[in-house]
């Protein structure tokens, strides 16, 4: 007993986070003292763990495969309560060698510590709880602006950034995009003054203006108020703040059931309307409607202008330091920027529409330029939701997986979530094929999935059986993995179980990166030349990669590869011969994909090429066939980024 309570004692004193997983029922059954530091209780299931959205997809299919091949996982990049960790997990045995669970220990990554800019006092603005870390319109950001913005359901939303290098904040100009519950779609853009250093504290408090307008403005319309009141809210928020005064800004209501665009302009210049045409270049002008004076000064609100916004339109929002050239007047640059949209407009309902439009006119743009590019595209028609009903057969669910996955290309969802909700619907209906009903009855199964204003996608999955006792064979530790699957890929889970029957609605919220270029490059390119992925084959047998890969797109990299072999279950060819960087944010996804794919990826990267230097570099040569010849028919591949 001495000996068992001395290695409790020292694995309890362990200076960094570790803890047990069940393999059974995936609770916690251990907790150090540091990783309950963390918020890690014994008893916690899996996905009430304190990980990081962006961590939880990768953590749980590490663990999955930990479980099933008992390879270790090292250096995992989890972020635990907020802070960065490199975790590795362990599969722990019984004495009898029976699976018990899975051992994880996690040291801190070190970070350079963010400065948060408050007011003197503590007075101020409030920070809006929407645009927090689970708000649904971007993230907490220690910069002054989101990394991502919503996905709505109406309209196709793209924002990119030109930073100085160095930097990933375009001085002084701030955005905001808001999905309403109604449908409706809020933009805004604005510029503060030249930042000066603060008197009493010695800091800079645009990051205070910027987050307080976006807050006041965010609050204000999601509570009902019409534009102009909001706008006003903005105008006297900025007065209280010496570093607002002559805060600029141009706010933007997109309604689709109305068909039309309110705007307003404060000191900023107007919204600019792209009527594309699809044999030539189309008509681009300002929306019409006066502009008052900035933010903060005195100067009167202007009453809103209302324009018709119909379908195969492009609405454009930018900064003024886009526009805005040395020894020019502010029109020359207005007039530079429309004559780029309407080279590049033609209307679409293509799902990088948006995206391809901003970078094509940054593109035109003379060097040297930064600010903020944000553009709405109106498609000619909403998704409607998909539905189908199959029986409780295992043979049908690839069908339904195939038509799934053939809505949400169409849709044009975020690629984390074209790659998450595939796995849980197949997850979601297997359980019902499997425990809804009795052997021998083929009882039905109901397949939904629809966009849920104002930034959000439900997937539900009914039956109208009841649901009995798990069998012997669904106790081994390799089964009852799908609600667990299914709980860390949604956002949210709610299962409503009766003798009538059960139904499963997972939730999944759609946002998606904002776009960040430094100098001339970017970071990450949508369309035309740069970063990219196709596909081959249905369901694809082939992913070819184009381009730089660099934290952002290593990201994307993960989800197309999860997305293409159903989480790792399917064989792919994977080509990098075109790949111009293989970033280390890559190379430790293709490490971590390869640890658990069945069977793993075949890499086309031809000598010579800069993908295979890197992966010899990273001892992922084995993963290169040089038997593999290029696409026979590129023509016929699909773009997925």
């Amino acid at each position: 007993m001495g000996g068992t309570d001395s290695a409790a004692d020292a694995f309890d004193d362990l200076p960094d986070p570790a803890w047990e997983i069940g393999a059974d029922d995936l609770v916690v059954r251990a907790a150090n003292a540091a990783a309950r530091a963390t918020g890690i209780a014994v008893g916690d299931r899996v996905e009430q763990l304190p990980i990081a959205p962006d961590s939880r997809a990768g953590a749980f299919t590490a663990l999955r495969a930990t479980l099933r091949s008992g390879h270790a996982r090292r250096g995992l990049d989890w972020t635990l309560s907020g802070v960065h960790h490199a975790v590795d997990l362990v599969r722990v045995l019984d004495d009898d060698g029976r699976v018990r669970g899975v051992l994880a220990q996690a040291r801190v990554i070190p970070d350079p510590a963010p400065v948060h800019l408050v007011p003197a006092g503590g007075d101020g603005p409030s920070p809006d709880p929407q645009t927090g870390p689970n708000g649904p319109d971007g993230d907490d950001s220690p910069a002054h602006n989101p990394s991502r913005v919503p996905v709505p359901g109406a309209f196709r939303l793209a924002v990119h950034r030109l930073a100085a290098a160095g930097t990933d904040e375009a001085t002084g100009d701030w955005f905001g995009a808001v999905a309403l519950q109604d449908g409706r779609l809020v933009l805004m853009v604005g510029g503060v003054p030249d930042p000066a250093p603060d008197p009493g504290d010695g800091g800079d408090r645009a990051p205070v203006v910027i987050g307080g307008l976006r807050a006041v403005l965010s609050e204000a319309l999601r509570a009902g108020e019409p534009l102009t009141e909001a706008v006003r809210r903005a105008d006297a928020a900025a007065a209280r703040l010496p570093a607002g005064h002559g805060a600029t800004l141009t706010a933007a209501v997109l309604d689709p059931r109305s068909g039309t665009v309110e705007h307003v302009s404060c000191g900023h210049c107007p919204p600019l309307l792209c009527l594309g045409s699809a044999r030539g270049p189309g008509v681009v002008r300002p929306l019409a409607g006066p502009s008052s004076g900035p933010l903060g000064v005195g100067a009167p609100v202007t009453v809103p202008h209302v324009e018709p916004l119909a379908p195969g339109s492009a609405l454009v929002l930018c900064s003024n330091d886009l526009v805005e050239r040395p020894g020019r007047p502010v029109t020359a640059g207005v007039d530079e920027l429309a004559a780029a949209l309407r080279r590049s407009w033609r209307p679409t309902d293509a799902p990088a529409a948006a995206d391809a439009l901003c970078a094509q006119v940054l593109d035109a743009l003379p060097a040297g330029c930064e600010g903020v590019l944000m553009a709405a595209t109106v498609p000619a028609g909403t998704a409607r939701a998909m539905a189908t009903r199959i029986t409780a057969d295992p043979r049908r669910i690839v069908g339904v997986r195939e038509r799934l996955e053939t809505w949400l290309r169409e849709t044009g969802v975020p690629s984390e979530v074209l790659a998450s909700v595939p796995i849980v619907a197949s997850e979601l209906v297997t359980n019902a094929v499997q425990h809804a009903y009795p052997p021998g009855v083929d009882g039905p199964v109901r397949v939904r999935a629809a966009h849920e204003s104002p930034s959000a996608l439900v997937l539900t999955v009914s039956d109208d059986g009841s649901w009995g006792p798990p069998t012997p064979v669904e106790q081994e530790p390799r089964r009852g993995f799908g609600l667990a699957v299914a709980r860390n890929l949604a956002d949210a889970l709610d299962i409503d179980s009766g003798p009538r029957g059960t139904t499963v609605r997972a939730r999944f919220g759609l946002t998606r990166p904002v776009v960040v270029r430094h100098g001339d490059a970017p970071h990450l390119r949508v369309a035309g030349p740069g970063f990219g992925m196709l596909t081959s084959g249905e369901p694809p047998t082939r992913l070819r990669v184009h381009g730089p890969i660099g934290p952002a797109a290593a990201e994307d990299l993960r989800s197309a590869l999860l997305y293409t072999t159903a989480g790792g279950t399917r064989a792919i060819t994977l080509d990098l011969a075109e790949v111009t960087e293989l970033g280390a944010e890559a190379v430790r996804v293709l490490h971590e994909f390869a640890g658990f794919a069945d069977p793993s990826p075949a890499v086309r990267a031809p000598e010579g090429s800069v993908a295979r230097a890197m992966l010899a570099l990273a001892d992922l040569g084995s993963l290169v066939d040089d038997t593999l010849a290029p696409d026979d028919d590129p023509a016929a591949a699909s773009r997925i980024r």
